[in-house]
């Protein structure tokens, strides 16, 4: 990777600004004037690839963020994913104590009412 943009040497560059700045255009090579020109071209390639590679991590960031939002909202979804869960359980476990109380009680009754008309029955035997 380009360190800060250069590629030429300070010392280069700053003899052709210097030439540049004493005699012009007129006064520098061809070949000087490229050598600015690759200069300008690879600084600012750094400048935009430094801006780049910032912004990339800035949202690298943001995403790592994020994610971590997200998987604290999840956390907190399956916690009360599991407290509705064990609370369901827990109703149903009612319902059918419930159901079961019922139907002894039914039983019960049913064997009540056996029992009487088994009096009945043998009372009227008994009486004829």
């Amino acid at each position: 990777m380009m360190q800060e943009g250069k590629i030429f040497s300070s010392e280069l560059l700053a003899n052709i600004h210097i030439k540049l700045d004493k005699e012009g255009l007129e006064g520098i090579s061809e070949k000087e004037l490229m050598v600015l020109l690759d200069d300008r071209a690879a600084r600012r390639l750094y400048e935009t690839s430094t801006e780049i590679i910032g912004e990339l991590r800035q949202t690298r960031k943001e995403l790592k963020e994020e994610i971590g939002g997200l998987r604290e909202e999840i956390g907190s979804l399956r916690t009360e994913l599991k407290e509705e869960m064990g609370s369901l359980r827990e109703e149903i476990g009612s319902f059918r104590t419930g159901a079961i109380r019922i139907g002894w009680y039914i039983l019960g009754t049913l064997i009540t009412i056996a029992l009487g008309i088994i009096a009945n029955l043998i009372v009227a035997l008994i009486v004829k």
